[in-house]
């Protein structure tokens, strides 16, 4: 559960619609993700994602420049992520799910490996 290349899968589910033998490793990965996570296990940049969606109910931010791009396609400002349901005061679900989401365990402290060998 310490390995990082669980973390390395982008989860573009090539390897599960290729698989001859109807192996589903995308969803193999996704659990072993699930069961490090809760024992605090995660990557930085997945921790970060996490982040990302709790303050702005997206993955990528939504800065100006992205909200100004939208309008000059003739998009709306902003899409309709958890952002816009945060940013309008409907958030009375978000505020739900954010209990149970967010709720990442602490970063685990790396033991010194001389520790471990003991």
């Amino acid at each position: 559960m310490k390995d990082p290349d669980i973390w390395l899968c982008t989860t573009c589910y090539q390897c599960y619609e290729r698989c001859p033998r109807d192996v589903r490793p995308t969803d193999v990965i996704m659990e072993l993700r699930n069961y490090a996570t809760k024992l605090g296990n995660i990557s930085p940049n997945h921790r970060a994602v996490v982040g990302y969606l709790k303050n702005y109910g997206h993955a990528v931010p939504i800065n100006d420049e992205v909200k100004k791009r939208r309008v000059e396609l003739g998009l709306e400002e902003l899409p309709p992520t958890a952002f816009k349901f945060k940013q309008e005061g409907d958030d009375r679900d978000l505020k739900n799910i954010e209990k149970h989401m967010f709720d990442l365990p602490p970063v685990k402290e790396e033991k010194k490996e001389e520790e471990e060998e003991v």
